[in-house]
């Protein structure tokens, strides 16, 4: 089955992309009032015409939690007034016309879980698909698999005390590549997009200006949370898709952490996805 078959509504959405030129102070606060997991930077037209192995660049929050994590403090402000292309990476491009075996290969390629829907011809930029987007083909059943959320699930379960400082969690979730934290002892969890979202729109961004070495020192128990779904280790792959493509970031049972990467890379990888 072709990509723009399967899921007609993500090939004609326009997303917002970035310039070469705009900062990554900019490109993180327009992810993240665009409520976006990634933006693209696309080639420009002229150069992209005369040289078609050319490729969209991207940014997402995952990669602006990753760079951070690596910097020492005095090097925040220089990095937020940096460039956006310098700190991008190559975002896997499909087409409409191509099938979703092609995309699940881009997923596994790619270090971001999304691809950039091209027109073949003009290279223009349509939607973004996302591995998560994926997980409502379970529900019109042209995907299916026999495994169960046990067989999928991540583990063990990672989690840090709610008064660990947001620095400490981020190189944490770099080191496990992980995109969530469970709080110690509860169902509660702390996302990568809820972290962005607190250090550059609360207050807590005056420090961007004022003092931008103290970026990460706050503790994660002034991050929004969020509750996961629990589910049972014995329950199918449809109805954890139909959970997680409903409005839940992630699940948690017995047997681990399930997230929608979980739920369709895993399967692939496998031999245990069902296309059709």
């Amino acid at each position: 089955m072709k990509i723009g078959e399967a899921l007609p509504e993500l090939v004609t959405k326009n997303v917002p992309s970035l310039s070469y030129n705009d900062s990554m102070l900019t490109a993180v606060t327009t992810l993240i009032s665009q409520d976006l997991g990634i933006m693209s930077i696309g080639p420009e037209k002229t150069r992209a015409r005369a040289d078609p192995t050319l490729r969209h660049l991207a940014i997402s929050g995952y990669s602006v939690i990753s760079k951070l994590s690596d910097l020492a403090p005095q090097s925040y402000s220089g990095f937020l007034s940096s460039p956006c292309v310098s700190n991008a990476l190559p975002i896997g491009e499909v087409t409409p016309d191509d099938d979703l075996i092609s995309l699940l290969h881009v997923f596994e390629a790619s270090t971001f879980g999304f691809a950039l829907i091209e027109d073949r011809v003009s290279r223009e930029p349509g939607g973004i698909v996302s591995v998560a987007d994926m997980l409502g083909l379970y529900q019109r059943g042209i995907l299916s698999s026999d495994l169960s959320v046990r067989d999928v699930a991540s583990s063990p379960l990672f989690s840090l005390p709610k008064e660990s400082s947001i620095g400490n969690a981020i190189h944490e979730m770099m080191a496990r590549k992980v995109r969530r934290i469970v709080i110690s002892g509860t169902h509660y969890f702390v996302s990568d997009r809820e972290v962005l979202k607190f250090i550059f729109f609360q207050d807590h961004s005056a420090m961007i200006t004022r003092a931008p070495q103290k970026l990460l020192d706050a503790s994660i128990n002034e991050v929004r949370t969020y509750r996961a779904a629990t589910m049972r280790g014995s329950e199918d792959m449809k109805r954890a898709a139909k959970i997680l493509h409903d409005g839940q970031e992630c699940a948690i049972s017995e047997d681990g952490i399930l997230t929608p990467w979980d739920l369709l890379m895993k399967p692939w990888r496998l031999g245990r996805l069902r296309i059709g």
